[in-house]
Formats: C-alpha cells, sequence, structure tokens
C-alpha cells in the first residue's frame, strides 16, 4: 500500500493520511497536506475495476473525512472531460456592499452546516486575512527625499521579494528575487526599523523617518463579480 503526496510550497508541512480500504486495483492513500500559512491544493487520482468499487470507494473516503477532518475543504468526484462544477449546491448572493454579502453568507452557511448530509462549505471569496497598511508620512518624506515608491521597494525586499533580473535555462526564463534572510521576512513588528532609499541624499535611512505606525484590519483576499456585479457564493 502506498501513497502520493500533494505539491510542497517550501512551508513547514503536516502530512496527514487517511487509510482506504484495499480492493481496488491500485490501493492508496488519500494524502491531504496541510500548511502553516494556508491549506495548499492537493489532487489524488485512484483507478478501480468497476463502476460499483469506484463508488464504493469514493463513499468510503467521503465518509472518513467527514467524521474524522470535519474541516478540511474537499471534493470527491469521478473525473470527467471539461471542468467540474465548484460544488453540488452553489448559493449566489448580489449585490454592491462586501459587507452586506458578508453577512448574508453567514445565515447561508448556517443553514449548509445544520444539514448532516452537506460538508465542506465554503466562500468564494475566502476568509478574511489581515491586511497591513503603513501610514505614509507624506510632507516628511518630500524633506528628506524618499517616495512612496521607494518604502515600496523597501517592503518588497523585506517580505515576497524584488524581481531584479531573468535567467535564461535553455527555453526557460528563471526570475532572480532580491530579498532578505527568511528570519528576517515578514516581521510586522520592526517594520520601522528597516532601510529605505533616499534618491535625494544617496543614502539609506531609518523607515522610522517616514511612516508613523502600522494599522492591521481584516480585509477580503478576493472580490468576485458574475455579469459585472459583485457575487458572494456559499459552495457546499
Amino acid at each position: 500500500m502506498g501513497h502520493k503526496q500533494a505539491g510542497y510550497n517550501g512551508e513547514a508541512r503536516l502530512p496527514v493520511c487517511v487509510p482506504v480500504r484495499p480492493g481496488t486495483r491500485h490501493n492508496c492513500l488519500l494524502a491531504i497536506t496541510l500548511i502553516k500559512v494556508n491549506l495548499t491544493t492537493m489532487f489524488t487520482a485512484m483507478n478501480t475495476d468497476t463502476v460499483e468499487s469506484r463508488d464504493a470507494r469514493m463513499r468510503e473516503i467521503i465518509e472518513l473525512v467527514r467524521e474524522d477532518f470535519p474541516n478540511v475543504q474537499y471534493k470527491v468526484i469521478v473525473l470527467q472531460v471539461g471542468p467540474s462544477a465548484k460544488a453540488a449546491i452553489e448559493g449566489r448572493i448580489y449585490g454592491p456592499e462586501p459587507e452586506v454579502l458578508r453577512e448574508i453568507s453567514s445565515d447561508i452557511e448556517a443553514i449548509f452546516q445544520k444539514e448532516k448530509t452537506m460538508d465542506s462549505v465554503r466562500l468564494s471569496w475566502s476568509n478574511k486575512v489581515p491586511f497591513v497598511e503603513p501610514v505614509f508620512l507624506e510632507e516628511q518624506a518630500r524633506r528628506i527625499g524618499v517616495t512612496r515608491d521607494a518604502v515600496h521597494t523597501a517592503f518588497l525586499l523585506n517580505n515576497e521579494g524584488e524581481t531584479v533580473g531573468l535567467y535564461r535555462e535553455g527555453s526557460d526564463l528563471i526570475p532572480i528575487v532580491m530579498r532578505n534572510d527568511l528570519n528576517q521576512r515578514y516581521d510586522i513588528d520592526n517594520l520601522a526599523s528597516l532601510n529605505v532609499w533616499s534618491q535625494e541624499q544617496g543614502k539609506y535611512i531609518s523607515m522610522a523617518d517616514v511612516i508613523s505606525n502600522v494599522d492591521v484590519s481584516l480585509d477580503n483576499p478576493i472580490l468576485k463579480r458574475r455579469n459585472r456585479v459583485r457575487m458572494l457564493a456559499v459552495y457546499a
């Protein structure tokens, strides 16, 4: 009995394997990989000899995940040609105000959660994520020759990194990214200690001279539209 694990994005992971009863042509495990930052996408294919054994394996996987991993978002389907539906049930909410759509979606989620035959309830906008917004001191930065672009570049180097060039390997173009060491990235508490380039003075100065504080709030990572109208879907 063997298993095939999902792709790994470089962060620490916790593999969770759900055993599947033998009896298929290829005995395997359903492997779910959990990432510290967020859930990664995983795809596992299973071959069976008959339609009956296929349906039995699908029911068994669903029952195991429902019982042991109720918070995992999953979908067990038969492979088909072309795109598949997002979910078996989809409730769509239309309107201009994101917060109102969120409130209505909470009521729909509660209804879906109460139904025992429904699981993997999720939103098309996903959950809200922390949004970090440094307060930029416009006048003070202008006096010492620091622009918004310079502050943006400093934050890039301290987080995802800035692309400074391309490396060609055969027919592939690999981006060259400049950024801080891993243990120095994503440090929100010490943003004021970063260095930012002053074009006018020709040297680096402290970020504390151009930002006053850092506001942290929750915001929508995704805002989707349908027919040019904001639409939030609840899947199950």
